[in-house]
């Protein structure tokens, strides 16, 4: 609900989004370090909260302020790297089939935005 709330607030917050995006990584990374990084809900947070960076900075956010593109590629291709090392394991074990669609999906997140802002 909250990370909608700041798709729709979009045009009132992109004078805050160098306070804003790096909020969105640390919960990616909180996350990450959490014990929910491994579930099927830690994994579609983490996709919600990719997806909205996507939505905030897909208006070209970042071209104003490029100083905030490290802020947001740098957790985004640590994730990816750890998205991938979870899905190459979590293959070898064909009983986690959710998890490997959701890392796909979380990938092709990363991606998407990793396109947005180019």
């Amino acid at each position: 609900l909250i990370l909608n709330s700041l798709i729709v607030l979009r045009p009132i917050l992109l004078s805050y989004l160098h306070v804003l995006l790096p909020l969105i990584t640390k919960l990616i990374d909180a996350i990450q370090s959490s014990a929910e990084e491994k579930s099927f809900n830690g994994i579609k947070v983490k996709t919600l909260c990719v997806q909205t960076i996507g939505q905030i900075i897909g208006s070209g956010a970042l071209k104003q302020n490029p100083t905030l593109s490290s802020r947001v590629v740098q957790p985004l291709v640590k994730l990816l790297r750890q998205s991938e090392s979870v899905q190459i394991s979590t293959e070898k074990n064909l009983s986690q089939a959710n998890k490997v669609g959701s890392n796909k999906i979380l990938v092709g997140s990363v991606l998407d935005v990793f396109c947005g802002v180019a």
